[in-house]
């Protein structure tokens, strides 16, 4: 008995294995070493086995869709029978127009002497209830493949500069990936920045290629040896030629952030002076930013100029303001002449033993806050633009 097992305890791993992965088929008892309770369990998992393949052989014999886990059918069974779908879910492709690998051995369906992979339990059912239905699409004869780690040794060209197709199309952002998710997909090769990224390129890889497109201004790549800039200086006091390298590094490293602020600035207010073209106005615009943002200007000096700028952007916007309260108060003037109509049409109607409330108009003009903002956007209107009018 002892020999018997150890002999067991030897070859049980190697068995429990090599069965567990090819046909599937161990299921442990544990019932806490109770002998008629071990064989109860027994018989009820060998009852459900039976039932199991009462069913597939009743299903596939009808011509249906049957599933085909826990009939300990081997990997190779499996792979000689596989669809021309392969690891892809035709309901997911079929719904949804996504491309989704399947993994889960439990949701694998046999249909016409063909299995079929499924990605949820869900999917599943819907596949049994009407498989036909799901088989009208064909599964695309491109699909994307992973990279190996050999074959990115000597990383391809990719295509968008390599940047990931996916930040480009959701978020509008140019992000590089880090060369471990790179996928051929019609012999061209993308650089994806997560695996989460990988998995909506794996789905929908159509709609990334179509929809990724560089913008014409990409950001500049940063340099490990970048061109000090008092060097370039020097080499302009000692009447050495400059290299345009050299001053583009200059230009980007001195002025192009002001620069983009004051671009930034002007799209975001579209100042309009008036009598100026909208051109002009916005390049007068753009001198006075960049005064007003001059770091070498001293403390008093760039008040003045910061105030200048505030009353420069403070009458572009003062005709739009002087204009809305305007019509505000057009609007106030046009509903007090109308009650006032309305009240004398009544006086003329009515006789004088009516005892109805005759209607007395209200004054319905502007606020007082509203008066006196009008009466100062006047007065500043006429001292800024009065030689112009």
């Amino acid at each position: 008995q002892r020999l018997r097992l150890d002999a067991y305890l030897q070859t049980s791993p190697s068995l429990r294995t090599y069965y567990a992965l090819n046909f599937d088929s161990i299921r442990d008892i544990n019932v806490g070493g109770l002998a008629w309770a071990t064989f109860d369990k027994a018989v009820e998992e060998t009852a459900k086995s039976i039932s199991q393949r009462l069913e597939y052989y009743r299903r596939t014999a009808a011509g249906l869709a049957t599933p085909v886990f826990g009939m300990c059918f081997t990997p190779t069974q499996l792979a000689q029978s596989e669809s021309p779908w392969r690891n892809f879910c035709p309901v997911k492709l079929t719904l949804h127009n996504e491309l989704m690998r399947c993994q889960d051995p439990a949701c694998i369906v046999e249909y016409k002497s063909l299995t079929y992979r499924l990605s949820s339990a869900e999917n599943m059912q819907l596949f049994l209830e009407d498989p036909e239905s799901f088989l009208q699409v064909h599964v695309p004869a491109a699909v994307p493949s992973l990279l190996t780690a050999l074959d990115r040794r000597s990383p391809p060209n990719c295509q968008l500069d390599g940047y990931c197709p996916v930040a480009l199309v959701e978020r509008g952002e140019l992000v590089k990936g880090p060369h471990h998710h790179m996928v051929e997909y019609q012999a061209k090769y993308y650089n994806l920045e997560t695996m989460e990224a990988k998995a909506k390129f794996y789905g929908r890889p159509m709609r990334y290629v179509r929809r990724a497109v560089l913008p014409n201004k990409k950001p500049a790549v940063r340099s490990d040896t970048p061109v000090p800039l008092a060097n370039v200086l020097l080499k302009g006091r000692e009447g050495k030629s400059v290299e345009p390298a050299d001053m583009l590094t200059y230009m980007e490293a001195s002025v192009a952030e002001v620069v983009c602020q004051g671009l930034v600035e002007s799209c975001a207010r579209r100042p309009l002076y008036l009598g100026k073209s909208p051109k002009k106005s916005a390049l007068l615009f753009l001198a006075r930013f960049f005064k007003a943002k001059n770091p070498l200007l001293t403390d008093m000096h760039a008040v003045k100029l910061r105030a200048e700028f505030e009353a420069f952007v403070g009458a572009c916007a003062l005709p739009q303001q002087l204009r809305q309260l305007s019509d505000m108060q057009d609007l106030a003037n046009e509903k007090k002449r109308e009650l006032l109509e309305l009240a004398k049409d009544q006086e003329e109607t009515e006789a004088e033993e009516t005892t109805g409330p005759s209607i007395i108009p209200s004054s319905h003009g502007l606020s007082p806050e509203d008066a006196q903002r009008l009466q100062d956007c006047c007065r500043s209107f006429d001292e800024i633009f009065g030689s112009l009018v």
